[in-house]
């Protein structure tokens, strides 16, 4: 769980100074961030633990949330892959919203 809490509070510094990284960086910022999420999500963290460590982060919140509709795995590769597709959703996702305002 360190390793979220560790992630979320990078996120929230990258947040607050957005206006000075790039577009790419901050998509890969908050799909580290989702792989980590995931990765607590599957060695059994509970949502509750996980939103209390968003802080009220919004994207982080959505992203607990979203983590949650996906199964756990025992199996080492099923866990890396569920956390690799998760990161790599996050990261499309990011960029789309972005490029839908106009950011991109």
């Amino acid at each position: 769980m360190s390793i979220v809490k560790h992630t979320i509070g990078a996120l929230l510094f990258v947040a607050a100074t957005a206006h000075a990284a790039t577009v790419n960086s901050l998509c890969a910022s908050i799909g580290e961030l989702a792989e980590s999420i995931m990765r607590a999500r599957q060695s059994g963290a509970s949502v509750t633990r996980m939103l209390e460590t968003a802080q009220g982060n919004k994207i982080a919140e959505a992203l607990v949330m979203d983590a949650f509709n996906t199964s756990r795995f025992s199996s080492q590769p099923f866990i890396d892959r569920a956390a690799e597709e998760f990161r790599e959703r996050a990261e499309v996702q990011c960029l789309r919203t972005l490029k839908s305002k106009g950011t991109v």
